[in-house]
């Protein structure tokens, strides 16, 4: 046993498990973000890249153990050689179709995405974010509402986060207003466990409070696939604008929209009166 524990050692036994098993994280963790079909590209270069080294490490190791146990006149003529290389093109083809199969399924006709749409009342709920602080959707008070879903293993929602602080950033720096209304935040992971996104803000240096359910009984409340998802709500608790990944929200369109609801509810304040 000893003996074939050192022998494995030796050989890069340890070596080929690691990568196959990072790789294999890798295809697993974009197979689970998949959204929309303009993403399959990129899963099946990922399953394409797991399965290569798969192939390669376990042949690798393989080899090795027949040298080190004097198999030494295993050679690989030409005829291997070709057919190796015509079954890793079949390899990669068979991923580009296992990774469009994947994705179907998630690329749903809009009406089956959506839950709720502009013009309806945003649903009713009431969270605590990290900070301490409650956010509760009810209207009232004249305030502006922020609802933004996300998950930080999600590379759209990767770019899109640094926009979303960047516009908390400019309303906390107003004492949480713009343009005179009240505008609150609530940055909901759509299925995270609080120490995973704890751990992303830190390394991106977000000051965001957030909100971390470990399921997706909020988010579903909104819309059944796809982040990141924004939602701007009017101080009469209506949905007013919506974004998700095409395009993907930045700050001006966002603060441009957040500013535009704002002169909408100023004027209709100034109509009666008050």
């Amino acid at each position: 046993m000893a003996r074939s524990l050192i022998l494995i050692y030796k050989s890069g036994g340890l070596g080929w498990l690691k990568d196959v098993c990072l790789s294999g994280r890798t295809y697993y963790a974009k197979k689970i973000e998949i959204a929309n079909l303009r993403n399959i590209f990129q899963l099946s270069l990922s399953f394409f890249d797991f399965s290569y080294i798969c192939i390669i490490r376990v042949s690798d190791f393989l080899f090795s153990v027949l040298y080190q146990h004097e198999f030494k006149m295993i050679i690989m003529d030409r005829q291997m050689k070709k057919f190796l290389s015509t079954f890793m093109i079949f390899l990669g083809i068979l991923g580009s179709l296992l990774g469009v199969f994947s994705c179907i399924g998630e690329d749903l006709p809009t009406e089956q995405k959506e839950v709720v749409s502009v013009g309806d009342r945003v649903p009713d709920f009431e969270v605590m974010l990290s900070d301490g602080s409650r956010f509760s959707s009810r209207s009232g008070n004249g305030e502006i509402k922020v609802i933004a879903f996300f998950d930080t293993d999600c590379s759209d929602c990767q770019r899109f986060l640094p926009e979303l602080q960047q516009l908390f950033e400019e309303v906390r720096r107003e004492g949480g207003r713009m343009d005179k209304v009240s505008v609150k935040f609530c940055v909901a992971a759509r299925e995270q466990t609080s120490a995973q996104v704890q751990h992303y803000w830190v390394l991106r240096s977000f000051t965001m409070p957030y909100y971390a359910p470990a399921n997706r009984s909020l988010y579903n409340q909104f819309a059944r696939v796809t982040v990141p998802r924004v939602y701007l709500v009017n101080p009469q608790g209506v949905i007013v604008a919506a974004f998700a990944d095409q395009p993907i929200p930045t700050y001006e369109v966002l603060r441009c929209a957040i500013q535009r609801v704002a002169h909408e509810f100023a004027s209709q304040n100034a109509a009666n009166g008050m």
